[in-house]
Formats: structure tokens, C-alpha cells, sequence
């Protein structure tokens, strides 16, 4: 019952808000700020912006009964739309920092972005950063993962792809002795294969990604937190994971 109690107020609290700001002639709506051109996350597509976060806020719609509008903004105009009511939520690949959190309220992590070693069971262990410098190394290109893999190896030592599990199977092939991306890709490719082993290294800090509302918007921060929960419980995160964060390849069996 309490539960239940939570959704009816949440959801009569939206929509009071959305009725008294919306402009007379609009219909309420979900106004999300994204920056795009950051695929996986969110790009534009044939059918506008698409993309993990773009699914995300589509769910976090969905769940309030509101029709989804995606503001696309240059990085630096998120907290400033979001502090002055232009935006109601922001999906930017955010961590708190003490910047936001001043004006904004933040929702349970929605990706872990931390970085991971994908090894191959078996096979010699990295147990820190540093051994990784003298590894054959694998990344997606135009990712954290590339950039970190960069600066650990020459370029002679370093592979580019365009998907991680392209990676994933030059690494179980042998061609790689490690590969560098997201803790959530890692995660989703060890469920593909047995051998592979995502390795969380101490020198590479926890970076959990959430959602921001204006601080004090209790309703607007239980309706993304019940949205999450819901999209971890029935099995559509996986899917968003699936479909944006680590496509499906043949994965061989070896």
C-alpha cells in the first residue's frame, strides 16, 4: 500500500506541475535535457534522438503518462536550463559533482561507467593498472576506454572497434590480452561468455552515471527512482544494454 501511495502522489504531483507550467496552448510534456552526438548514449536519428539515455528518458515518460521532448543543449546549458525550470530532468552521462548537486538532486545510477580490464579466464591476471602497459590492448573508438588504453600502450599495441563485442571476440580469438571499456559492457559480455572477466582495477575511479531533477523535486526524483527500478526488474535495462551499449556479435565458443 505504501508503495502504491507513493506512485498515486508522484503521479498527481506531475501532473499538477506539468498543467501550471506548461504554456496554455501545450499540452503537459516531459522536457529532457540531452547533449547529443554521444552514441551510444544519444545521437540524432532518422526518428530523432535515439540511444541509451534517449530509452531511459522514453521509459521515465512512459512511467509519468507524458508524452517525451528531447531539448538537445550544449553541455555547459544543462545546469543552467535545469536550475531555471527550461528542463525538467537532464540525461547527459552526469556524475554528482559538487557543481550540480548545488542546484540539482540526483536519481540512482542508471550506467556504471567505470572503467574495467576485459580479460580472458585462464590467462595472466592484471591486478593494477601498471600491468596493463605491457599488454596488447583492444577499446571501442571515440570512448573513455579508447583514451585510457592510448595512454597506457603504443599505437602499434592498441586496436580500435566499433563495437566492444567486436573486441570481445578478437580478444577470446587471442589477438588481444586485454580490453578497455565499461564496467556495464563488461558485464553484459561476461553473461555472453564464460571465459570473459571484466576486472575492476583500483586505479580506475567508480563513475556511476544518474539522472538530475531541480533540487527539492521529491516527486520528480521518486518517479525516475521507481522508473529504474522497474527497468532493472523487468528486464528492459538489459535490453537498452543490448541494443545500444554492447551489440550482440557471434561471440564464439572456444
Amino acid at each position: 500500500m505504501k508503495k502504491t501511495g507513493t506512485r498515486m502522489w508522484a503521479g498527481l504531483a506531475l501532473a499538477v506541475w506539468a498543467a501550471g507550467c506548461a504554456p496554455k496552448d501545450a499540452a503537459p510534456r516531459l522536457v529532457v535535457g540531452m547533449s547529443v552526438d554521444r552514441l551510444p548514449l544519444a545521437a540524432r536519428g532518422a526518428a530523432g534522438v535515439e540511444g541509451f539515455e534517449a530509452a531511459v528518458a522514453q521509459a521515465i515518460a512512459a512511467q509519468a503518462g507524458l508524452p517525451l521532448e528531447i531539448r538537445e543543449l550544449a553541455a555547459d546549458e544543462l545546469l543552467p536550463a535545469l536550475a531555471a525550470g527550461k528542463v525538467d530532468l537532464v540525461l547527459a552521462g552526469w556524475t554528482p559533482t559538487a557543481e550540480r548537486a548545488a542546484v540539482a538532486d540526483f536519481s540512482a545510477p542508471y550506467h556504471d561507467a567505470t572503467l574495467v580490464a576485459l580479460m580472458v579466464a585462464g590467462n595472466p591476471v592484471a591486478e593494477a593498472r601498471d600491468d596493463l602497459k605491457a599488454l596488447r590492448l583492444g577499446a571501442v573508438a571515440g570512448t573513455r576506454g579508447e583514451a585510457e588504453a592510448a595512454a597506457l600502450v603504443a599505437a602499434d599495441r592498441l586496436a580500435r572497434f566499433e563495437t566492444p563485442s567486436a573486441a570481445a571476440v578478437r580478444l577470446l580469438e587471442g589477438q588481444l590480452d586485454a580490453v578497455i571499456l565499461d564496467a556495464q559492457q563488461g558485464d553484459h559480455l561476461r553473461k555472453k561468455h564464460s571465459l570473459l572477466m571484466p576486472l575492476r582495477l583500483a586505479e580506475f575511479a567508480p563513475e556511476m552515471r544518474a539522472v538530475a531533477v531541480r533540487k527539492g523535486d521529491a516527486a520528480r526524483l521518486a518517479l525516475v527512482n521507481e522508473t529504474l527500478a522497474a527497468l532493472a526488474a523487468d528486464g528492459r535495462h538489459a535490453q537498452f544494454v543490448e541494443r545500444w551499449l554492447a551489440p550482440s556479435a557471434d561471440v564464439p565458443e572456444f
